[in-house]
């Protein structure tokens, strides 16, 4: 091989090593990003067809109720809902007529003031400066974020009475009573329940096993 010839060699072998390094350096980070715009892309239109999906699934739901004659009945029970000064009246017979008919005997119903359901709002940090006692660095307070909850989401004011509850029955009769409570229309949250003071009734062979059981529920209105 001459020297002309092996010239000629080591230009094409530098030319090819410096296509390769153009290759790597320039084009396959173009082509990495590419490739993750592209995931991005999918990972978006994942998004917007769950999204479409979701106001389909809403939007059916609304009809089914339009076809049920919602506006009709809920003005029929709108009644249940509604705060007025004779709301906790209306809850105190509720609840009896709920324990009564459930074959429980009523101790004690009591209930607290209407409070709102959304979340009181939290006194901001105001950001001062304070100063060590030990030292002299000083120390920002630190903002905490203010707590939320679903409640907070809903629009207009949102009621919430809290009531305590004792009757005295059966293990079947105060099934039946959670069962009428999930039934009913109202909208109740049961919050705690308590089992005390069990007992026996009756004589001979028809003896009953009662309890007495505590409960604390909440009842909203708006």
């Amino acid at each position: 091989m001459d020297k002309k010839s092996a010239t000629i060699l080591i230009v094409s072998a530098l030319i090819f090593i410096l296509s390769i390094g153009v290759i790597y350096f320039l084009i396959m980070p173009a082509y990495k990003q590419a490739g993750e715009q592209g995931n991005q892309i999918i990972q978006l239109k994942a998004q917007i067809d769950a999204k479409n999906n979701y106001y389909a699934v809403i939007e059916s739901k609304m009809t089914a109720l339009e076809d049920a004659g919602w506006a009709e009945k809920r003005k029929s029970i709108e009644v249940n809902f509604t705060s007025s000064p004779f709301f906790i009246p209306k809850i105190n017979t509720f609840f009896q007529a709920l324990v009564s008919g459930s074959g429980m005997t009523l101790s004690s119903l009591t209930g607290s003031p209407a409070v709102s359901a959304k979340s009181a709002p939290q006194a901001q940090s105001s950001g001062e400066v304070k100063i060590s006692k030990d030292s002299s660095t000083q120390e920002k307070a630190a903002e905490q974020p203010v707590a939320t909850t679903y409640f907070d989401q809903l629009q207009g004011p949102v009621n919430k009475v809290s009531f305590n509850i004792a009757v005295n029955g059966t293990y079947s009769a105060f099934k039946k009573l959670l069962s009428d409570l999930e039934g009913q229309t109202r909208i109740v949250t049961i919050k705690n329940i308590a089992v005390s003071s069990s007992s026996q009734q009756g004589s001979g062979k028809k003896i009953t096993n009662t309890s007495l059981y505590n409960l604390t529920v909440d009842v909203y209105s708006y």
